[in-house]
């Protein structure tokens, strides 16, 4: 898509495509994977596993980053950078969308 401009041929049909299987792999995961893996955990443990991803979503880019460190130590350091930044994005993207036709 970043390589498409919107008006080029063919976008809207990947774009459908790419909702179509986003859509696909989170009925996949709702419906089969999650109920699986929630029957293998403990409560406790499911518990915990959100604590912690409650603790740590805040700290971790909110978009793909290809060519960033893909192993710890480096993956750590390098999301903890790109995370702030992301984030100010997501903000200023939200902010446009919400305002689009105000300004």
């Amino acid at each position: 898509l970043d390589q498409k401009k919107v008006t080029e041929e063919g976008y809207e049909t990947l774009i459908k495509r790419i909702i179509e299987e986003f859509e696909h792999h989170v009925q996949e995961e709702e419906n089969d994977v999650y109920p699986k893996l929630k029957s293998c955990l403990a409560d406790d443990v499911l518990m915990k596993e959100g604590e912690k991803y409650e603790k740590t979503r805040h700290t971790v880019p909110t978009r793909p980053h290809p060519s960033a460190p893909d192993r710890p130590p480096l993956e750590t350091v390098a999301g903890m950078a790109q995370a702030p930044i992301d984030k100010g994005l997501d903000q200023v993207r939200e902010f446009v969308e919400t305002n689009r036709g105000k300004i």
